[in-house]
């Protein structure tokens, strides 16, 4: 859970007349963030661009690297085919050399 400082929190009337110095605090002056209240009940939280691009970014790695696992187990079963199956009774050692033979390398 997220610790807000009293001097974080504000309530929705005083964001709404207040608006341009809440802007400067999180613009300029270096607050992280600033919690909106409405009815005693933290309802939202206002940050700066930046910040919330860097969190958008960490939330498309996250979802990225969540995905890995199930995108490479569908292969995994080709893998082992492939491994198991007798394409070529040649070592990759001779058909590299052979290649190399043939292409000049």
């Amino acid at each position: 859970m997220v610790v807000y400082q009293k001097s974080e929190l504000i309530s929705a009337t005083n964001l709404a007349k207040k608006f341009g110095q809440v802007m400067k605090q999180i613009t300029q002056e270096g607050v992280e963030k600033i919690g909106v209240l409405k009815n005693n009940k933290l309802e939202a939280v206002v940050i700066s661009t930046q910040e919330y691009e860097r969190l958008k970014s960490i939330e498309a790695m996250h979802r990225l690297s969540v995905n890995i696992p199930e995108d490479l187990s569908q292969y995994s079963a080709l893998i082992e085919e492939g491994m198991a199956s007798k394409v070529s009774e040649k070592s990759h050692e001779d058909i590299f050399e052979e290649l190399a033979k043939r292409y000049g390398a």
